[in-house]
């Protein structure tokens, strides 16, 4: 390619429909909160280490660890 000039590509983008997302959202969020993530993917709990109740860290079980 020769210097200085830039080679661009054009990429055409589909919009989207605003009703269509929006299902899309509510049923996302809906499956978040029913497995409990939903909380760690909008920032509310960074940590997601389980706790015992006297606040120290609960070991992960076994069959859980990869």
């Amino acid at each position: 390619m020769a210097e200085g000039a830039a080679q661009t590509k054009k990429i055409t983008r589909h919009k989207s429909k605003s009703d269509e997302f929006k299902v899309w959202e509510v049923s996302t969020k809906t499956t978040l909160k029913l497995h409990k993530p939903l909380r760690i993917v909008d920032g509310i709990d960074p940590d997601a280490t389980p706790r015992n109740p006297d606040g120290t860290a609960h070991p992960i079980p076994h069959a859980l660890h990869v």
